[in-house]
């Protein structure tokens, strides 16, 4: 889609001041105008939004959501032991950035429900849906980490939103790097990050690993550009899908 018809679609989130940032996002985005970098590390591959500060990671005690969902564990943990064997439970596809095998079980992806899903894991839902954005836009799921596995440097889409890891089950050899520093998880604990820094994750030990990821919106952004952010990201979320059913349709001979 071109800017202006972009624009013209998101307009009414607030007033034109409010917005100022978005416009310059669209802008980027089509190409309007030149993308800047806060930080060489941080390379989102949707575009970058402007003026959110730019560090790889944060601390979990900003957030006062976290503590509604660490003190859920025990329940998000019960249902999570549920998931193995279930055919919701799909590979994560990421060819060359990708050895060994993970697997996620998707709960909401770019605001869409996985009805089926979710219905298998209430108590997860209940209390995700207490967190800002976390159901309207980014990923929430289940991942699993097989042993061996290794996922190389890459950068996320957005730097609009952060990513949450709650530890479910954290065998020893598990380790991941955002920007230059790495760190690993904690049973049932939470830590932060920017995905659209360089990262890459690591699992050289015996058992499998399992966390809870939730996307969420970055701090910086007021309500009037998580509006605006929110209608875009469905936008480009349904232009993606007709591609690619689309793309299924052509018949190569």
């Amino acid at each position: 889609m071109k800017s202006v018809t972009l624009w013209q679609l998101v307009r009414d989130c607030g007033t034109a001041a409010e917005l100022t940032r978005v416009r310059e996002y669209i802008d980027c985005r089509c190409g309007v105008s030149e993308q800047t970098a806060d930080h060489p590390d941080q390379r989102p591959t949707f575009g970058r939004f402007p003026g959110l500060a730019a560090k790889p990671w944060h601390e979990p005690e900003r957030f006062p959501w976290i503590a509604g969902l660490t003190d859920s564990v025990s329940a998000i943990r019960r249902e999570m032991a549920s998931l193995p064997g279930h055919p919701g439970l799909r590979p994560q596809h990421m060819t060359s950035r990708m050895q060994g095998s993970w697997n996620v079980f998707y709960l909401f992806a770019l605001g869409r429900r996985a009805s089926a899903n979710c219905r298998r894991c209430p108590e997860t839902v209940r209390v995700v849906s207490n967190i800002p954005g976390a159901s309207t836009g980014g990923l929430v799921l289940f991942s699993s980490l097989s042993p061996g596995s290794h996922v190389a440097a890459h950068c996320g889409a957005s730097n609009a939103r952060l990513r949450c890891h709650l530890g479910l089950v954290i065998p020893e050899g598990c380790r991941i790097r955002v920007g230059d520093e790495t760190r690993t998880w904690s049973d049932g604990g939470c830590i932060v990050f920017d995905d659209s820094f360089n990262h890459e994750v690591w699992h050289d030990g015996r058992e499998t690993r399992w966390v809870l990821l939730i996307d969420f919106w970055h701090p910086d952004l007021t309500v009037p550009e998580q509006r605006a952010l929110t209608r875009l990201n469905h936008l480009f979320s349904r232009e993606r899908r007709l591609r690619r059913e689309l793309l299924s349709r052509r018949v190569v001979p």
